[in-house]
């Protein structure tokens, strides 16, 4: 799969799994998206990383792994 940084995320492939991974925790991982066939690793990390720019994920170092975090959805979670 190849990542094209000026393709709109709907029209990327595994769209879909990507926001129901996205919305059903507060945090996702390269892994999780590797784990559930919706990318490779460095493809998981470039669309990761293209939210975070976007300022939808906030990446988050947690050892040698970087979380990145759901900032809407932990600020909803938070309030509950």
């Amino acid at each position: 799969m190849t990542f094209q940084k000026d393709k709109p995320f709907n029209e990327l492939p595994f769209f879909r799994e990507l926001i129901e991974i996205l919305c059903s925790q507060p945090y996702c991982k390269i892994g999780t998206l590797v784990d559930k066939g919706i990318a490779s690793v460095n493809t998981a990390s470039k669309y990761l990383n293209r939210l975070a720019e976007m300022g939808i994920l906030i990446p988050v170092r947690e050892g040698t792994e970087t979380l990145f975090l759901n900032k809407q959805l932990y600020e909803i979670l938070a309030r509950a």
